[in-house]
């Protein structure tokens, strides 16, 4: 056995070489594979050696899960400032992955899953025959999330996906509506939806927050909107109330005075019974998720 300064190496009874070393946790490592000359084994060392220095060593046993099991492994585990994913944005994910990612690339094995394997599905779901480049860009930003994490975690030595700008959107600019199409909207909802369309326009407000929005968050006095809550729907029609998607969506908005007459009057002929019901209401109680196409 040769003694080094860094790893040892040894000759088997084949007559091949065996690679050992110590890792930084004090555990020893051998090579995947055996050598055929001493001088290939102690190459390996060196070149371990360097990565270990530079932080990026990979144990060449880990990063055999499949694509697949990790990102349903990262799914149940992922944390946005502090707090797990909210159920729309787990629904959403898993549907990006279902759909786009997992098909191609979900029975790779992390540690095979280079930048040539991310770039030709890549190119796949961003051209003609994909869902669409904003769809793309979106399922690039999670396996780049996932795939990230697994590098932290040191199941990769670096991340695959480094396509520039391929996770940025080129959605069309929304164009805004004029106030006589405000109007024209407001008058062709009817009474009671009027002041949904009014909060939405002059308070800013998203429909999920107006649809979850409770008659205790609001303050005529002082004409301002807590926003606390938000509705989204899941799939099944299962409706999921929770608090907005960011901590800056949690604010007090104001209401402007021109809006707050009509607001007063459907808060007394519309909305939901009690100081905590729900301002926005179907005429039989269902909320505006069911009722915005009926009524």
């Amino acid at each position: 056995m040769s003694r080094r300064t860094f790893g040892t190496i040894r000759r088997l009874p084949s007559g091949r070489w065996r690679a050992r070393f110590t890792d930084h946790n004090g555990r020893q490592k051998a090579a995947p594979q055996t050598f055929t000359t001493k001088a290939e084994a102690g190459r390996w060392l060196s070149r371990t050696q360097s990565e270990m220095e530079r932080g990026q060593f990979v144990d060449p046993k880990v990063g055999k899960e499949l694509l697949s099991d990790y990102a349903a492994l990262w799914l149940s585990t992922r944390l946005v400032r502090g707090r797990p994913l909210s159920p729309r944005t787990l629904e959403l994910y898993r549907w990006q992955l279902r759909k786009h990612i997992l098909p191609t690339l979900g029975k790779t094995q992390l540690r095979h899953l280079g930048t040539a394997e991310v770039r030709g599905w890549f190119a796949r779901i961003n051209g003609p025959d994909g869902p669409g480049q904003p769809t793309a860009a979106k399922c690039y930003r999670l396996l780049r999330a996932i795939m990230q994490t697994a590098t932290e975690d040191g199941r990769v030595a670096k991340n695959p996906c480094s396509i520039r700008s391929a996770g940025r959107e080129e959605s069309v600019e929304r164009p805004m509506i004029t106030l006589e199409q405000l109007d024209a909207i407001t008058a062709a909802v009817g009474e009671r939806w009027r002041s949904l369309i009014d909060m939405a326009a002059w308070c800013g407000l998203r429909f999920g927050e107006l649809a979850a929005l409770r008659k205790s968050r609001i303050d005529l006095d002082t004409e301002t909107v807590m926003v606390a809550e938000s509705v989204s729907v899941l799939a099944g029609g299962v409706r999921h109330v929770g608090p907005p998607k960011s901590d800056a969506g949690r604010r007090a908005v104001a209401i402007p005075p021109h809006i707050v007459p009509a607001l007063r009057h459907h808060l007394e002929r519309f909305s939901e019974a009690g100081p905590d019901g729900l301002v926005f209401v179907g005429p039989k109680g269902g909320c505006p998720f069911v009722c915005q196409l009926r009524c």
